[in-house]
């Protein structure tokens, strides 16, 4: 089995193994090739996967359950390299067999498994919610590597997404149970994940010592991939340190540890990891080398993930060699395919490439854009949440280290005074027994006097702590009371807005009924006058009441946050003249003129139902105020980035001292229109609110009695 094994040695094994095949028992046979499957697993996966197919196919002919159900996973776990479909397939059988066999632990490995290769098909939330899963069978054993390592998975997991804070504190736990059980492996693996969290937050010494653990620990175990891949990892550091020399020495180191027979997936990581190195470096060609060999693995394997970062590495190849064009079509492709996955991370690296290559192209309105997006993502990453975590795990690590140490010192100082006294008893005789007494007594008095000085700075040191905490806990509660006084005078106010709502709801259903109770009582008393009157009314209040209840219903939706913009291309002139003849019936029985002035318009972006929203309730208010016979003139002007719209009435006017309420929730203000129209307000509310969610203003002028005139502005549609 070993790397430099000949075609004759190959021979030879499979001569021996036909032998044995017709003079061993089945599940003899199913053990003996899965010894040799596991022999081959890293040399030479493709005879691995021969192996353990003869492996599954003894132990289903032994009918043993046990073996069959071992064969099937470690099946599944060969295809996760080659066919990740097929890998699905036994992932399946395994786990349908473990719960034959009712064990728990290996339902653990059955959805653990499932988790990989989810991930590896950029599945996500499948890989997140399986890891999930198998943590929980894992709990049930209490098996504390594989909890361990679940938490280590599922915080690697959680951090393709923009929740980095709980992916960090899923590696804290990790990186705890991990030293707790001494477990090297996974003390290298959480300790990599941290190291890369520190690269994050540009911390780079702190991440050159954390990625320091990991290859101190695989040299020990002489694992030659973690090896690599750690050398990789300590020379992008130094490379953020400008320490090139170091740099191109550990380059070298991951380069020899690479094994002469190596899985196509571990392959693929290294060489991106060494391109990296080389792309941060600015080595355009050592990085094109290593990008090469990166995409000749991946065109006979479909990772995900991984191709999507071949593609974000071969454009920023691309800008090196300053192909700019080419970088930002690779950059497309690679944020085509993290839009899979999901990767705000991702995006904002690569988008901030993007930035720079349009700079170097000079589109520095693309330039800019592209930075504004990167920006975005990077500030959902909530990087500096982690690094506060990080603060506190460097400070609660030191703690420990320093009470270790105190530890030790005392058991050290005990021990040589035992050793002391040891040496004196053996060496003196009966005469010196009063020497040796005074001697020990004076050590111990030497020893109490340095326990109670160091329990005294411990102390002082607590009270320090204490006393901090004290002044915090006070600022909090302040806080806390300010906060509180604000709640009760906004829920007040709410309650004030409500009972006029109520009120105003009551007024159309009162005269609704009164309407109808007359139509029941006096059907035949009434003149077909009085009926068209009372039909007119009727009309009018349902149309009011209506009104109400769908501004209420807007309001309340946009309140609980069940209402979210969602900004598109919105032709304002269109949606103006689809307003404007829905108003026909109302502005015809005031003989009031709606004029659209201004020429084409740019079109906006914002929520296309808000704005038609907003444009409802001005217009309406315009009509209700305006005396008959009169001009409500609607104008539309482009102001720098934004469109600005105007609605300009010839009525009743609003006083100064209504227009600083007339937007506020507790200090409505109600006006009869023209014709003894009602409203509640809640209509220029509602407005405000929607124009300020996409992001616009809106305002007022105003002089009794010479009409309004509503101006809200919106942004305009930028064309990509």
């Amino acid at each position: 089995f070993s790397k430099s094994a000949s075609a004759q040695d190959r021979t030879a094994l499979d001569s021996f193994l036909s032998q044995v095949t017709d003079t061993t028992g089945h599940r003899d046979l199913a053990e003996l090739y899965y010894y040799i499957a596991e022999e081959y697993y890293y040399l030479n996966p493709d005879s691995a996967l021969t192996y353990t197919r003869l492996y599954l196919e003894a132990a289903e002919n032994a009918n043993d359950s046990v073996w069959t159900a071992d064969a099937l996973y470690w099946m599944g776990d060969m295809f996760f390299y080659t066919n990740l479909d097929s890998a699905l397939v036994y992932c399946e059988k395994f786990l349908q067999a473990s719960e034959d066999l009712n064990d728990t632990a290996w339902v653990g490995y059955a959805y653990e498994l499932f988790a990989y290769v989810y991930y590896e098909m950029g599945e996500i939330g499948l890989a997140l919610e399986n890891y999930e899963t198998a943590l929980e069978y894992f709990l049930l054993v209490d098996d504390q590597y594989k909890i361990g390592a679940c938490y280590n998975n599922v915080g690697y997991t959680i951090t393709y997404g923009s929740d980095q804070p709980t992916g960090m504190s899923y590696f804290i736990r990790a990186l705890e149970i991990a030293e707790e059980i001494q477990d090297t492996s996974l003390i290298s693996d959480v300790s990599s994940n941290i190291a890369y969290f520190y690269d994050c937050i540009k911390d780079y010494p702190s991440a050159y010592k954390y990625y320091e653990r990991p290859l101190d620990l695989d040299l020990s175990r002489n694992d030659s991939i973690p090896i690599a891949m750690s050398y990789a990892s300590l020379a992008y550091t130094n490379v953020e340190l400008k320490n090139y020399n170091d740099a191109e020495h550990q380059l070298e180191e991951a380069k020899r540890h690479i094994p002469h027979r190596l899985i196509p997936y571990q392959l693929a990581q290294l060489y991106s990891s060494i391109a990296e190195c080389y792309l941060k470096w600015g080595n355009a060609d050592s990085a094109a080398i290593y990008v090469e060999q990166f995409e000749k693995i991946l065109e006979q394997n479909k990772y995900v993930i991984l191709n999507a970062y071949l593609y974000q590495q071969k454009g920023f190849l691309s800008y090196l060699k300053k192909e700019y064009e080419n970088c930002i079509r690779y950059l497309d492709e690679s944020i085509s395919r993290f839009t899979e996955i999901n990767s705000p991370e991702s995006f904002a690296i690569t988008y901030a490439k993007k930035a720079e290559a349009y700079s170097a192209m000079r589109m520095y309105k693309q330039a800019f854009n592209s930075q504004q997006l990167s920006n975005a993502f990077l500030d959902s990453l909530k990087y500096g949440v982690v690094a506060a975590m990080l603060s506190k795990l460097e400070q609660d690590r030191l703690h420990e280290r320093e009470l270790q140490q105190n530890r030790l010192e005392i058991e050290l100082a005990t021990q040589k005074i035992e050793n002391t006294n040891i040496r004196i008893r053996s060496n003196l005789r009966t005469a010196i027994i009063a020497i040796v007494l005074l001697l020990v007594l004076v050590g111990i008095v030497i020893y109490f006097l340095f326990s109670i000085r160091k329990k005294n700075e411990v102390l002082a040191s607590h009270n320090e702590l204490i006393n901090d905490q004290k002044i915090l806990l006070e600022k909090n509660i302040e806080k806390l009371k300010i906060s509180e006084e604000d709640l009760k005078e906004l829920n007040a106010t709410k309650d004030k807005f409500f009972s006029i709502i109520a009120h105003d709801l009551r007024n159309p259903f009162n005269s609704i009924i009164g309407f109808s109770d007359m139509f029941i009582k006096n059907p035949d008393r009434l003149r077909s006058k009085d009926v068209m009157l009372i039909i007119e009314n009727l009309n009018k209040t349902a149309n009011y009441g209506f009104s109400l209840l769908q501004n209420l219903l807007e309001w309340s939706l946009s309140q609980t946050g069940a209402l979210i913009p969602k900004p598109e291309k919105v032709l304002l002139d269109k949606t103006l003249k689809n307003q404007i003849s829905l108003f026909d019936p109302i502005t015809s029985s005031k003989n009031i003129a709606l004029e659209l002035q201004g020429k084409s318009v740019p079109p906006v972006f914002a929520d296309a139902n808000m704005v038609t929203t907003i444009l409802r309730n001005l217009i309406h208010n315009a009509v209700k105020f305006s005396f008959n016979d009169s001009v409500v003139k609607i104008n539309v002007y482009q102001r720098d980035k934004y469109l600005v719209t105007s609605v300009e009435d010839q009525g009743i006017g609003i006083s100064q001292e209504e227009l600083s309420r007339l937007f506020s929730i507790d200090g409505q203000v109600k006006k009869v229109g023209t014709n003894n129209e009602t409203g509640s307000g809640l209509g220029l509310i509602l407005c405000k609110e929607f124009v300020e969610k996409n992001k616009g203003e809106i305002w007022v002028e105003s002089q009794e009695p010479q009409g309004c005139k509503f101006s809200f502005s919106l942004p305009l549609f930028e064309e990509a």
